[in-house]
């Protein structure tokens, strides 16, 4: 999947590689933490936030680490509407018309929202909402993977359209015991952008409550979400329960290497208060409850910076196992993926560019379980890590640039999936069964796709112009469009 497929009314303001970030501030003024990418519209000027982040990160020579999103520390942008003291409260108000096509199909779409931030003190906050209204396509396919509304020409409408809102936020709070995050948004750990094992930001937004501590070089961040077994491009009707208890780990012994850890605990119809605790091992935990009703993951990072500019990165991720010494043999159980990466960004009078390359291998059954619409590692049919799911082989290049209001991003995806038994993350098989795994049997189907991404910026009017073209098709459980093509012309701040 491409970054920014699911770009939306909730991203970073504009960030220039020389603003250094950092995972904590010890400000007396707290900044806000940023929103990452999601649904197309309303668009922030400049390059994609996640994408932004990582070149900024890339950039600095301090001790960072990989649990997105960070505290934005340059001032607040917007409209002031409140000052008083150390209270800051602005808006940001935008408008967009767009033409899109999706599946061939073109229709016209109009959106008008905005974005309201402040602080006070210890305290800061965001809030993004949209509501969008388009013309009705046949394929029915959501923009961007969520819920639509959808009106029809008749005796309780004047005309036939389609409509939706979106909103995302968080509150934070800087206190003794830690930074405090609350409320619905993503997050995305771990140094790979493109190809994440446990927690992405390629998800629509969710309910979290979010923990980050800092002890020296020792980084700490413990997550709650509450997860959506179904609402695929449409409203939700199970009332069963999902949720996720995450802690991500690191360890930032030098401003060249940094050492990961993620675990992620899935439980439906339950929760676990003590999962919660930052130093909980979450694999043991997972062990004391129903195995129908929990499933777990854990993966462990390692980033290089050998120089200003140049990542080496590499993830492994344990799903399951049937017992330790067993991990790599052909057992159905024995679940594991892997990400290599690398990332070249540099800055060059306020003129930023890179490339990254990225290559993932996914076993047969990752992100699945034993029971249908149980605690699979997915929300609203979007997945938490790897979005193109098990059995899977994963390429992904891809270029960008910015210059003052120009920007252009492009990238090449190849994959090749497996068709049989395992290779969707909704596959089913009962606990005790001895069945065998292949990695792409028969060599599996090959997809691939290529995305260029424009924008030009001036004063407060933005021209953006997608291109996308699907050289082969391979069915990866999406529910947007596989190629879309948008021409988008936007006013605000």
């Amino acid at each position: 999947m491409h970054i920014v497929v699911d770009r939306c009314s909730c991203t970073f303001p504009i960030m220039r590689s020389s603003i250094w970030l950092h995972l904590l501030s010890t400000a007396s003024v707290l900044a806000s933490l940023q929103p990452l990418d999601a649904p197309r519209t309303l668009r922030s000027q400049g390059l994609p936030p996640l994408l932004q982040a990582f070149h900024a990160q890339s950039l600095d020579t301090s001790k960072l680490g990989h649990a997105l999103p960070w505290l934005r520390e340059d001032s607040l942008h917007g409209l002031t509407i409140m000052r008083h003291g150390d209270t800051l409260l602005k808006v940001r108000p935008r408008a967009g018309l767009e033409w899109r096509n999706p599946e061939g199909e073109g229709a016209w779409a109009m959106d008008v929202g905005g974005r309201l931030e402040g602080q006070a003190e210890r305290i800061s906050f965001w809030v993004e909402a949209a509501m969008v209204s388009a013309q009705s396509s046949s394929t029915g396919h959501s923009w961007d993977g969520q819920y639509q509304e959808f009106q029809k020409e008749g005796a309780n409408s004047n005309l036939t359209y389609t409509s939706y809102s979106r909103y995302e936020g968080l509150l934070t709070a800087q206190t003794g015991l830690g930074r405090l995050s609350f409320g619905r948004s993503r997050v995305h750990w771990g140094p790979s952008v493109a190809y994440p094992l446990v927690l992405g930001s390629y998800t629509s937004p969710y309910p979290l409550f979010d923990w980050a501590l800092e002890w020296g070089d020792f980084r700490v961040r413990t997550l709650w979400g509450s997860l959506s077994i179904d609402g695929v491009g449409s409203f939700r009707q199970n009332t069963s329960t999902r949720s996720v208890y995450g802690h991500r780990y690191e360890w930032l012994p030098t401003s060249w290497l940094s050492l990961g850890m993620s675990e992620a605990l899935f439980l439906r119809n339950r929760e676990e208060p003590a999962a919660f605790f930052p130093l909980a091992p979450l694999f043991m935990e997972k062990g004391q409850g129903v195995e129908d009703d929990n499933n777990g993951e854990m993966a462990f990072d390692l980033e290089l910076r050998p120089s200003r500019g140049t990542r080496l990165y590499g993830e492994f991720l344990v799903d399951d196992v049937s017992e330790p010494t067993s991990l790599f043999n052909d057992l159905w159980k024995n679940r594991w993926a892997f990400t290599l990466g690398t990332h070249q960004a540099t800055s060059w009078q306020n003129n930023d560019f890179g490339a990254i390359l990225e290559y993932s291998h996914v076993e047969p059954w990752v992100y699945a379980h034993y029971a249908a619409n149980g605690p699979q590692a997915a929300t609203k049919g979007f997945l938490m890590g790897n979005p193109n799911g098990p059995n899977s082989r994963s390429i992904k290049l891809e270029g960008y640039g910015s210059r003052r209001g120009f920007h252009v991003e492009s990238s090449l995806e190849w994959v090749w999936k497996g068709t049989d038994l395992g290779s969707h993350w909704t596959d089913t098989l009962h606990d005790n069964e001895t069945t065998k795994k292949t990695f792409l049997a028969e060599g599996g189907k090959f997809g691939c796709r290529g995305e260029i991404h424009l924008g030009i910026s001036y004063g407060y009017m933005t021209f953006w112009l997608d291109l996308a073209k699907q050289f082969a098709y391979v069915d990866l459980q999406r529910t947007q469009p596989n190629a879309p093509i948008a021409v988008r012309v936007q006013g605000g701040w």
